[in-house]
């Protein structure tokens, strides 16, 4: 079962960032993201708002 929750909060995590990016709130997407893993460090999360972005 906490996979399938862990599994949701991303989901709902990532339509969240896509929301904000598309507002053209790349600074609370970032901090979105941040929030969303501590693992990431700056490049990381730089990388993958770029590549969210070029997507749409």
């Amino acid at each position: 079962m906490a996979d399938k929750q862990w599994t949701m909060n991303c989901v709902l995590a990532g339509a969240e960032i896509q929301r904000l990016l598309d507002k053209g709130e790349m600074p609370a997407a970032r901090k979105k993201l941040e929030v969303l893993s501590s693992e990431l460090d700056q490049e990381t999360i730089s990388y993958l708002l770029h590549r969210i972005v070029n997507e749409n």
